[in-house]
């Protein structure tokens, strides 16, 4: 009997988001040889309080230690021991990260093959230039890359990455609990929930967490600015954060209806009676969420975007409005009666995802 190569993917903590990929891709490769080991931390404070972390009973924990200076992080968590007789380890990229370093020595030594994953192109912020100048060195160093979308896989062949080396994984989640949530819920479901939360105005919706990252505080100055123009619209906001208390006074005057952390129901709810979702801040996998329940996302012009922002065909899937509090108000208004509920589309798929993660990591046994 042919003994499993095994691979490990580190992982800082395992978001609720990932359980059904880390599930899968674990069957998905035992199929073809590899046992997966995931290996994973808790969420750092501001991430806890979002409520969304799991545990999955096969992985290996880890205790995240890391050093702050300046604005930087510097990742001093040392995992090696648990990968380096494996056939292979996937790390997140990060140019303050040791344990790359640690892998990429140890693969001159031994035959350790080493992946990295993640963004890979700057999105969510601009890498300072010590960090960035790390990750080209990294990945240029890397048997793979794996990155979330085209764009951070045509990033990794522009700085001399190998094509045969880049898996572009088409970042998703598991969209089938919330696709059976929205044909399961019925019309009468539907408009008790519209009665008990008295939504006979304009209704608009919030998924994600709440923190400085999604723009929190702007989305509170906007809902003063709505509530002037109609007291009549809610929001339904379905997620928890740090910042979440900067809703309570909306929450009091009836405008703001709070869901908790948002499973498939409250999504469902959310798609059936909103006009649009909401999302001024950072745009990441609701994206595909937004494109399941066929609502557009209004948003501002704000720059750092998550990977998945690219999947969105601006003008259709997502609406730029101003970055005034009361001018974003007001086009809120005109979105809720100009822009039309989209039809269903080909969104990324969470087997596609598991089948490209796999396809890749075999490459990089085989490099």
């Amino acid at each position: 009997m042919s003994t499993l190569k095994t691979v490990h993917v580190v992982q800082p903590y395992v978001p609720a988001y990932r359980e059904a990929f880390f599930e899968s891709l674990r069957s998905d490769l035992r199929e073809n040889g590899i046992q997966l080991r995931l290996i994973a931390g808790a969420p750092p404070e501001a991430q806890a309080k979002r409520g969304d972390a799991v545990w999955l009973p096969w992985a290996d924990r880890i205790d995240a230690k890391a050093i702050s200076i300046g604005s930087r992080n510097l990742m001093l968590t040392d995992t090696s021991r648990m990968w380096r007789d494996s056939s292979g380890v996937i790390l997140p990229l990060m140019g303050s990260n040791f344990d790359i370093y640690r892998a990429l020595v140890l693969k001159k030594v031994r035959p350790l093959r080493v992946g990295l994953w993640g963004h890979v192109k700057d999105y969510v912020s601009d890498s300072h230039p010590l960090d960035a100048a790390a990750e080209r060195f990294q990945m240029r160093r890397a048997d793979h890359i794996f990155a979330y979308t085209d764009g951070g896989a045509a990033f990794a062949r522009s700085i001399g990455v190998a094509r045969r080396s880049v898996t572009a994984l088409g970042n998703t989640v598991d969209l089938g609990p919330l696709r059976s949530a929205i044909r399961e819920l019925s019309a009468e479901e539907v408009e008790d929930f519209r009665r008990e939360h008295h939504l006979n105005g304009p209704v608009y919706g919030y998924i994600g967490g709440l923190d400085a990252s999604k723009g929190t505080a702007f989305l509170s100055e906007v809902l003063d600015a709505l509530w002037q123009l109609d007291p009549s619209a809610k929001l339904l906001v379905g997620g928890r954060g740090e910042q979440e208390s900067l809703l309570n006074g909306h929450r009091a005057r009836g405008q703001v209806i709070s869901l908790g952390y948002a499973g498939p129901r409250e999504k469902a709810l959310v798609a059936k009676t909103a006009n649009a979702l909401i999302n001024p801040g950072r745009i990441g996998l609701i994206a595909v969420e937004a494109m399941e329940m066929g609502l557009p996302i209004l948003t501002t012009s704000y720059e750092y975007h998550g990977p998945e922002h690219e999947y969105l065909a601006e003008g259709r899937d997502v609406v730029i409005l101003s970055d005034s509090p009361q001018a974003f108000a007001h086009g809120m208004q005109i979105a809720a009666r100009s822009v039309p509920r989209l039809e269903r589309r080909a969104v990324p798929d969470l087997e596609q995802m598991v089948a490209n993660f796999t396809t890749g990591v075999i490459a990089m046994l085989e490099n």
